[in-house]
């Protein structure tokens, strides 16, 4: 197994574990029991569990940037239809199985300092996905697009949580309404 396989299997095991039992209640000895390798490699390819942490995040962000630029590019709806589309594939993962909420948004309660490597990805992502939105509420000819991009975001990040938290999977779907409306009031 190469170099990077072998880095690979370490973040995938991490980003198991991390999403499912969350980064403090995981230990690196669980990570290489997972992945299978021993714990001199483990650190053969991250010096420390917060080097770790911070290869999982960046991974989190740029898988879920890919997803958000293609359904925020995608040529075969209108540009509205768009950011509406947004709405429904967090409908579709909060209905996956194993739903325990936006790993991003768990990491960043369990990160204490705002200058954490892990908490400046977590916070770029956010920032990308407003500004990604912003961008698609331009080409959709909607006023204001800046202040519906936050109140779209705020409305993601919230139905995300209360799906989680309150095992509410009927969330993402009531903000896709209210989202619906505000494209609407951005629309005259």
């Amino acid at each position: 197994m190469g170099r990077a396989e072998t880095r690979e299997r370490l973040i995938e095991a991490a980003a198991h574990l991390f999403y499912e039992r969350g980064i403090h209640r995981t230990g690196v000895e669980q990570v290489i029991e997972r992945a299978h390798l021993s714990k001199p490699t483990l650190y053969q390819h991250f010096r420390s569990k917060d080097e770790l942490v911070t290869a999982v995040l960046e991974r989190w962000a740029v898988q879920r940037e890919e997803i958000l630029r293609e359904i925020l590019e995608d040529p075969s709806r209108p540009p509205a239809e768009r950011l509406l589309a947004v709405f429904r594939f967090f409908e579709g993962w909060v209905q996956e199985g194993g739903f325990r909420g936006c790993g991003l948004v768990n990491a960043a309660v369990e990160i204490p300092g705002p200058e954490d490597a892990g908490r400046r990805i977590i916070a770029r992502h956010k920032v990308w996905m407003t500004r990604a939105l912003a961008r698609a509420a331009r080409q959709a000819g909607l006023s204001r697009p800046m202040v519906l991009a936050r109140s779209l975001t705020l409305l993601i990040e919230g139905a995300t949580v209360t799906s989680h938290v309150q095992q509410d999977p009927g969330a993402p779907r009531l903000a896709r309404s209210i989202a619906r409306r505000l494209i609407d009031e951005h629309s005259s």
